[in-house]
């Protein structure tokens, strides 16, 4: 009996030590497969609103009349941004109406944009929209950026300025 309960504790105290082991290996070490499970933001994501539609007209201007194979980082970027503008419009003062209008503006630029990237993907060649198709709407999205400018507080409270 003696030797039973001795073989418990030993082994129990093994799988016990195994177990701390097996913890503290995986504990502060990361390996290369570890990293893409890490939050990344792209250098191009605009922080907010407002300079998403600046880059958006940005872009916008820089790629009209262009060839879409020639400049196809640009046309990814602004496509990424597009699809960005719903998020960003939501973190903003705007109204719903309003939101859902950046929505449906963003959704119908990239109507416009996205065919030059599966193009491109498909080896054909293509040209940018032409500039009637675009200023309604980027005037639209400018519209809305302006208004939500308007609409941020001058000095926001932090939450140590609240009670």
């Amino acid at each position: 009996m003696c030797h039973s309960a001795f073989f418990r504790q030993t082994a129990a105290a093994g799988w016990l030590a195994a177990l701390l082991a097996a913890l503290a290996a995986g504990c502060g070490r990361s390996s290369p497969h570890d990293d893409h499970l890490e939050h990344h933001t792209p250098a191009h994501k605009p922080a907010e609103f407002s300079a998403a539609v600046r880059e958006v007209q940005r872009r916008a201007t820089a790629l009209a009349g262009g060839d879409a194979a020639a400049n196809e980082p640009d046309l990814y970027e602004l496509l990424d941004i597009l699809r960005w503008l719903p998020e960003l419009a939501g973190d903003s003062d705007l109204p719903e109406a309003d939101w859902n209008r950046v929505s449906e503006t963003a959704g119908q630029l990239i109507a416009l944009y996205e065919p030059l990237q599966i193009a491109h993907g498909r080896g054909q060649k293509s040209s940018f929209p032409a500039a009637e198709q675009i200023e309604p709407l980027l005037s639209e999205l400018r519209a809305a950026a302006h208004k939500a400018a308007e609409l941020q507080p001058a000095f926001p409270l932090s939450t140590a300025d609240s009670p």
